[in-house]
């Protein structure tokens, strides 16, 4: 896949033909953190996914992978995806109702910026 240049941004990248919606280098960064405090094989939720990729990475490195966004249309992984619009509240709430416990970790990159209220 080719790689575009956007006026006055660095270089867009790719993992796996997904694009990557951070900051160069932020997954990387985060998977470090990750590996460091979490085991192989624990189940983590991916919430803001995007197109997946850093869903697929960390399934790549051995977790198991919830992901949430908006539209499953834009979603590209090969992990469990759930459409949820983290700006409603009823939706977001019969969420964590229904997966309460279920997660050993909550992963949220580059999101709190799309958010009419973050503290919900």
């Amino acid at each position: 896949m080719t790689s575009k240049i956007l006026y006055g941004f660095p270089k867009v990248e790719y993992y796996k033909g997904m694009e990557i919606f951070t900051a160069p280098g932020l997954h990387s960064s985060a998977m470090n953190i990750v590996k460091n405090y979490i085991s192989t094989g624990n189940k983590i939720l991916d919430a803001g996914a995007g197109e997946g990729a850093f869903s697929q990475y960390l399934t790549d490195n051995g977790y198991q992978v919830i992901s949430l966004d908006l539209k499953q249309s834009d979603f590209k992984a090969d992990n469990t995806f759930n459409a949820i619009d983290l700006n409603n509240k009823d939706q977001l709430d019969k969420f964590i109702e229904e997966k309460r416990n279920a997660f050993d970790a909550v992963i949220c990159l580059e999101v709190t910026e799309h958010l009419k209220d973050p503290w919900l």
